[in-house]
């Protein structure tokens, strides 16, 4: 704070006030959601002399708490600060106690105006505009005068730097530069806080790409405080300080014409309170002039005693048209509005040009017609869809005699790839026309193994409910409900149900039950931190890196489906999508309604839901804390654990591990076996869909995904007509050099 005196004046006295120049500081509770960036705490600097409560000031005297590292203490010291602590328990010594009450109670009520869907885990961004708001209502103690703002940093411009109510939602113009030729010219996000450093322009947080943008130009959508606008009384009380000031006015003012119309009033008083604009000039006609007719579709046809003819200047009102007849055709391209013609009306070419003509004035005025489909594109849509040829299914494709062992054929390649099909997992489809099947079909299915897949669904439906036959053990996620004890406020969705073959699984007819998420909503940010490429590829190469390391995967069974909820969502199935075993083991004939919905409530994570990979997440960070593992800061994606060193990558449920002690490594699987069911690879050669190649001694690890071009051409049927190894020749790479130049071509 500036050490400058104030001069206070009370009644007959005068006087003058020095700066105490102290501060107090102390930290707020737990905030109850982590923020998407980390924080949990807020830390309070209160200043005495200004009352404001913000950072950025040197005192000499700071009082705290006797809770103190010597790091801080360290920090403040080299500022030339002197430290006092308060008396043990004894808080209400510490002015920043009641600093935080205040601050508290001022940013729950931001919080409580904003956005219903503002993401709770970016509340750390309205943190700006709360301080900046707060210290501008708060007094200045040294000169109460001013505000607390006012007195550290000058009056604020609220026209320069414009404010809103935090939380907000808005749509983020995009300029041209900034986006593609078709995209959208705006992007969603929220309002956060002003941009100091800007004229008249927002800081908005953008969730599509997790940051924060100044921007100049947005589009309001607010919730609880609206947009103002006039109301009727603003609209009355003008009128009525209007006829004030007529009234006030001793100028003679010209009386209203005779029974006017309300056009006339309006523009009379508009022209008294100089609020009038220029008014076009009226057209007047003589007393003898007949109105011109209508224009018939044929001029035959008029009548010669009602046509038009006058000599007079004044031009005559142009006629309405009525659109002929015969220009009406079914496959017509769309008619233009016709021209008035002079014989029908008895105007001259040249007596009123350039005005257009009004169409369409009149109920007897056809309408333009719709411009029909062209049959000729029909008929060529229906022959290219008569010419395509059929789709070949895969067991009809042209075996080989002999093995290629290289696949110099993509021929080769689809029909290696059907050969060897046990070994991967896919989706079923079906076996004439390459559809994908689902579970309606698959169930009703002839080729023999309907029975197999509606087992698997009963086992699917076990599995989330209490088991069913004794051969598969329930968890518990959901159960069965009545729709009436269903909550008036939450939305009812469907189910997915996900068909697949896993022939190196125990049960190789899988079906899972997926949730359609799309149709439930969610109060706060749903999204879970998760590795992204980037992470992984820096964990390989940490890996091949650290002389002696080691990598390995494991993967957690039923990652989403163990994770209890606080907030429950409910699903309706049909009766056609249940298996009568289920029915008969849980007695469910009376429970469905008349539509045939059965209604189930979620109480654990499942497949589908918005909030599954969160709550999951949230769980294994509990789980693991205690062991010493936790995400590391600004990269939650990447986990550490201190004591070993350990380090490994979490997609979903996947742990890519890099280790240099093995029993460092089982230290972490036997954490996880403590609370899931795991599976361990200590090859590491398989992770997110890679295929690792491990070379440990030469360091250096090779990823590939074997298969993938020839999935891409089973599944698409593509075979090209010659044998292609790269789209264009290969160009040895500089390696080195920035620009890469082109070989030059000889001349033949």
């Amino acid at each position: 704070t500036t050490a400058t005196t104030a001069t206070v004046t009370t009644g007959y006295t005068r006087l003058t006030v020095l700066p105490a120049e102290k501060s107090y500081s102390d930290q707020t509770g737990r905030f109850p959601k982590r923020s998407s960036r980390g924080y949990q705490y807020i830390f309070i600097f209160y200043d005495y002399d200004s009352n404001a409560i913000s950072r950025g000031i040197k005192p000499k005297l700071h009082v705290l708490d006797n809770e103190l590292s010597d790091d801080m203490r360290q920090v403040i010291l080299a500022t030339d600060t002197t430290i006092q602590r308060v008396p043990p328990h004894n808080h209400r010594r510490n002015a920043a106690e009641r600093a935080i009450q205040t601050f508290k109670n001022h940013f729950i009520a931001g919080l409580a105006t904003a956005d219903p869907k503002f993401p709770v885990r970016e509340w750390d961004r309205l943190i700006p505009q709360a301080v900046l708001t707060l210290n501008i209502m708060r007094e200045c103690r040294i000169n109460p005068k001013l505000s607390a703002y006012a007195y550290l940093f000058g009056q604020f411009d609220f026209n320069a730097t414009p404010l809103a109510p935090p939380g907000t939602r808005v749509i983020a113009h995009e300029k041209p530069q900034q986006r593609a030729t078709w995209d959208p010219h705006g992007v969603n996000g929220w309002y956060v806080g002003p941009a100091l450093e800007h004229y008249r322009c927002i800081t908005c947080y953008i969730p599509s790409t997790g940051k924060e943008r100044v921007v100049d130009t947005v589009q309001w959508f607010p919730h609880v405080v609206p947009i103002p606008a006039a109301s009727t009384d603003d609209y009355l009380r003008q009128a009525v300080a209007d006829i004030i000031a007529l009234l006030n006015t001793r100028q003679q003012h010209p009386t209203l014409a005779v029974n006017p119309t309300t056009e006339q009033i309006v523009r009379q008083v508009a022209e008294l309170l100089q609020r009038a604009t220029p008014h076009p000039p009226t057209i007047s006609l003589p007393a003898n002039t007949i109105p011109a007719p209508r224009v018939t579709a044929n001029p035959s046809h008029a009548n010669p005693s009602t046509t038009a003819t006058t000599n007079n200047a004044n031009p005559v009102p142009i006629p309405r048209v009525r659109a002929p007849a015969n220009t009406l055709q079914p496959n017509a391209n769309p008619i233009a509005v016709p021209r008035v013609g002079a014989s029908t009306t008895g105007l001259q070419p040249n007596e009123n040009p350039g005005v257009v003509p009004r169409v369409g004035a009149s109920p007897n005025v056809l309408q333009l017609p719709r411009v029909l489909k062209n049959k000729r594109l029909t008929t060529n849509k229906q022959q290219h869809e008569q010419d395509r040829p059929p789709w070949t299914p895969l067991h009809q494709l042209r075996r080989h005699q002999q093995p290629a062992q290289h696949f110099r054929t993509t021929q080769q390649r689809i029909q290696h790839i059907h050969t060897q099909q046990q070994q991967h997992c896919g989706h079923v489809f079906h076996p004439n026309t390459g559809k994908k099947q689902s579970l309606k079909g698959l169930m009703l299915d002839s080729t023999g193994e309907a029975d197999i897949w509606t087992t698997a669904c009963a086992n699917e439906f076990g599995r989330l409910m209490n088991g069913v036959g004794g051969r598969v053990k329930g968890t518990n996620t959901m159960r069965v409900i009545a729709k009436s004890n269903i909550p008036a406020d939450r939305k009812v969705t469907y189910a997915n149900f996900v068909c697949d073959l896993r022939p190196n699984k125990p049960e190789t007819h899988r079906v899972r039950m997926c949730v359609g998420g799309d149709k439930l909503t969610y109060p706060e940010s749903p999204s879970s931190p998760a590795a992204g490429m980037t992470e992984v590829k820096l964990l390989l190469n940490s890996t091949i890196s650290t002389e002696g390391a080691r990598f390995a995967t494991c993967d957690i069974k039923d990652f989403y489906l163990n994770t209890p909820m606080d907030r429950f969502e409910y699903i309706k199935i049909h009766r056609r999508q249940i298996p009568a075993e289920i029915i008969l083991e849980y007695n469910l004939h009376n429970n469905f309604d008349a539509q045939g919905y059965l209604y189930f409530e979620i109480m654990k994570g499942m497949y589908g839901l918005k909030q599954a990979g969160l709550i999951a997440w949230e769980q294994l960070v509990r789980n693991l804390a205690p062991h010493g593992y936790h995400p590391v800061t600004y990269t939650t994606g990447l986990w550490t654990h201190a004591p070993t060193g350990t380090l490994f990558t979490l997609v979903v449920d996947d742990f890519g591990i890099k280790y240099t002690n093995r029993e460092h490594a089982q230290h972490l699987f036997n954490t996880l076996k403590k609370y899931y069911t795991i599976s361990i690879d200590w090859s590491g050669s398989k992770y997110c869909g890679l295929s690792l190649d491990w070379n440990y001694d030469d360091r250096w690890v090779q990823v590939s995904i074997p298969g993938f071009v020839g999935k891409a051409q089973e599944r698409y049927q593509y075979e090209p007509a010659k044998q292609r190894d790269a789209p264009h020749k290969w160009t040895t790479p500089q390696y080195g050099a920035k620009i890469q130049y082109a070989k030059d071509i000889p001349d033949e």
